[in-house]
């Protein structure tokens, strides 16, 4: 009995769509995985975002609201996989239907990704930019500033992904996608993700730097004598309210960034030296998929106001 194959093939190896018979059975494994885990991830995104609107003070908070607008790429990315799924195991899909898709999907998927890349670069940015108190941090993120930085910035991501398409006949792998265009997109796109990752790193090393010079422990001694010093204007009680808000702001940064570092990392760097086989390219975007579920659970364990935002929305519906 011979394997059945999907809709459409080709000899290139850099595919988003597995296409190669023999890897068929553990496709439809992954795929039926990975489905799940999109049903996981807009589930849980949504109820973050849901919270984000309905609590101000959420919004309001320029850390939490850079944090918590990474569920916006996360939340697309999750469409994104099921409709993936959905055209992997509808046979009955139209060929021009299905190019089209392919075309939205592919595009859909590399934007969110450099989405997600972005926001977590400004998130190491502005934790950079509060500890060491420079005003960069109020003249880009304060009031609706940082919703006008977040929307130049992803229409900006837009552009560059759409510009360079250039589609021939069978559409349901970047080759093809980008056609002539493909040498100039795949370096450009993976070195931009690989900047944005770099940078990333780089800005959140300064923030720990700055963390270390400014507010490390102090001496027993020099405690007493702070105290003493500042004991009518309770400047000592000040510093410590703001040391621990910024270690536990840090704490969750190290966690958002250490996972998109170990899970995304060889994505963004592999890819601008390499093509993968098929099977390759999709466990890479298995760790794409991976942050999106895992995220969630992280701003809930680490920002109180999420966690009982939530627990809120649940006890609503209980009422009901």
């Amino acid at each position: 009995m011979q394997t059945p194959t999907t809709p459409y093939e080709h000899k290139n190896v850099t595919h988003l769509y597995i296409t190669d018979p023999a890897t068929s059975k553990v496709a439809q494994i992954v795929v039926l995985i990975i489905m799940g885990f999109g049903i996981m991830i807009l589930l849980e995104n949504f109820l973050v975002l849901v919270a984000a609107i309905r609590n101000k003070k959420l919004r309001d908070n320029i850390h939490y609201n850079l944090v918590l607008f990474l569920s916006v790429s996360d939340f697309l990315l999750g469409i994104n996989i099921l409709l993936y799924a959905i055209l992997y195991i509808d046979k009955n899909i139209s060929k021009e239907t299905r190019n089209r898709i392919c075309i939205i999907n592919i595009c859909f998927w590399c934007t969110t990704i450099q989405m997600s890349l972005l926001q977590t670069f400004f998130i190491s940015l502005n934790r950079y930019l509060v500890i060491s108190e420079r005003k960069l941090n109020k003249m880009l993120w304060n009031g609706n500033r940082k919703y006008v930085v977040y929307i130049v910035s992803w229409v900006g991501i837009i552009v560059i992904i759409t510009s360079l398409l250039s589609p021939t006949k069978e559409r349901c792998h970047l080759t093809s996608l980008y056609g002539a265009n493909f040498h100039i997109f795949q370096p450009l796109y993976f070195s931009i993700n690989s900047i944005f990752l770099c940078m990333t790193i780089i800005f959140y090393i300064l923030a720990l730097k700055c963390v270390l010079q400014k507010y490390r422990k102090i001496s027993p001694s020099a405690s007493v004598a702070i105290q003493n010093i500042s004991s009518n204007n309770g400047q000592d009680q000040m510093y410590q309210l703001k040391r621990r808000r910024i270690i536990k702001s840090m704490k969750l940064v190290s966690t958002v960034i250490g996972t998109l570092f170990v899970l995304s990392g060889p994505m963004a760097f592999l890819g601008t030296i390499a093509s993968f086989s098929q099977i390759g390219n999709l466990l890479l975007s298995f760790g794409v998929t991976i942050i999106a579920v895992v995220n969630p659970v992280i701003y809930c364990t680490q920002i109180e106001e999420l966690k009982n935002e939530i627990r809120a929305l649940f006890q609503m519906t209980d009422r009901r």
